[in-house]
């Protein structure tokens, strides 16, 4: 039981990313740095992402859909004539 290592991880809800010196400013920039290359995001393409998400509105706008769903299907009124 001597090999158990803990760590204590303490994680503010709401940090302040103010920064009111420049050793502020150096440590809060390591720090999100850091944390992003943690989760793993790359570097994006804002134009790349752009024109993907244009592909997919298109796509979506131009398709047919082919569905049993209500709400998309069209209804047709039938008239009831009264029992006598």
């Amino acid at each position: 039981m001597n090999d158990v290592i803990v760590f204590s991880l303490k994680v503010n809800h709401s940090p302040s990313f103010h920064t009111d010196t420049d050793l502020d400013k150096d440590i809060k920039e390591t720090l999100l740095y850091d944390t992003l290359c943690l989760v793993n995001f790359d570097a994006i393409d804002r134009r790349q992402c752009i024109e993907e998400e244009k592909r997919r509105i298109m796509t979506r706008l131009t398709t047919v859909r082919k569905t049993t769903d209500p709400k998309y299907v069209k209804r047709k009124t039938v008239k009831l004539s009264p029992k006598n």
